[in-house]
């Protein structure tokens, strides 16, 4: 049986456990669970133990929203809006995760080709790439960016960040100018002239002085090259999901 079929098994039976129903928990204090699915929308400003959303479906964490865990699946939209606080989220099976500006998030685990879109002014403690998932980072305090198997992440802009971490097939790209890097670190200077530096490694332990070779450049002189850029990455974004709900 494959991984990802266990973990829906998983998502739905701890979901299941608790006392719910579609998109509406039956008692309200504590609030454990709930599902969102069927290309449904739902706006959640309260606190859940587990989230789940399948199958188009799409679901937004508003204001004074606590979710612990967030298992997003089959082309699923969800956002987590200013005001909200998450644990951690769960990306699989072509989702597509926005972290907008002010919301908190400890972990996002990204994998199964899913797309996670950072904006500024949000802040995630770890977000973690793998198994052919994209991270589009245009902003946000980011402690750990993670890159494993074929992941790939697209550096616009960070707030902050400390940590970018390389392994296996996984491949960066970073817009900006003036790169630099030297003895694990790297510097530059981002298209709206901020200057950044942080550390791009493959082994956090045993740092090395070559540059990992998934890391490439992206040279942007002018702010409306960045602009278009930026414009079209999120037009193709937005076209792929509306090839996947037609």
């Amino acid at each position: 049986m494959k991984l990802k079929t266990l973990n829906r098994i998983f998502t739905l039976g701890l979901l299941t456990s608790a006392t719910l129903v579609h998109g509406q928990p039956i008692t309200e204090d504590p609030i454990t669970a709930t599902i969102n699915t069927g290309d449904s929308e739902m706006v959640i400003n309260s606190q859940y133990d587990n989230l789940g959303a399948f199958e188009f479906s799409k679901t937004i964490a508003g204001n004074h929203a606590e979710i612990t865990n967030a298992r997003i699946f089959d082309n699923a939209y969800f956002e987590a809006a200013s005001g909200s606080k998450i644990e951690t989220v769960y990306a699989n099976e072509n989702s597509d995760i926005k972290v907008a500006a002010g919301s908190e998030i400890k972990a996002v685990l990204a994998g199964d080709n899913s797309t996670t879109t950072v904006q500024t002014g949000s802040n995630v403690t770890t977000i973690s790439g793998y198994k052919q998932s994209t991270i589009d980072v245009f902003g946000g305090d980011i402690s750990w960016l993670q890159l494993y198997g074929q992941s790939s992440a697209n550096l616009f802009y960070a707030d902050d960040l400390s940590w970018l971490v390389l392994n296996d097939d996984s491949q960066v790209n970073i817009y900006g100018k003036e790169f630099n890097y030297s003895d694990g670190h790297l510097s530059g200077v981002w298209e709206n002239g901020e200057s950044f530096s942080f550390w791009a490694v493959e082994n956090v332990l045993l740092p090395d002085s070559a540059m990992p070779e998934g890391i490439n450049f992206h040279y942007v002189s002018e702010p409306a090259s960045l602009a278009l850029l930026t414009v079209g990455i999120l037009l193709l974004r937005r076209n792929r999901r509306g090839k996947l709900c037609s």
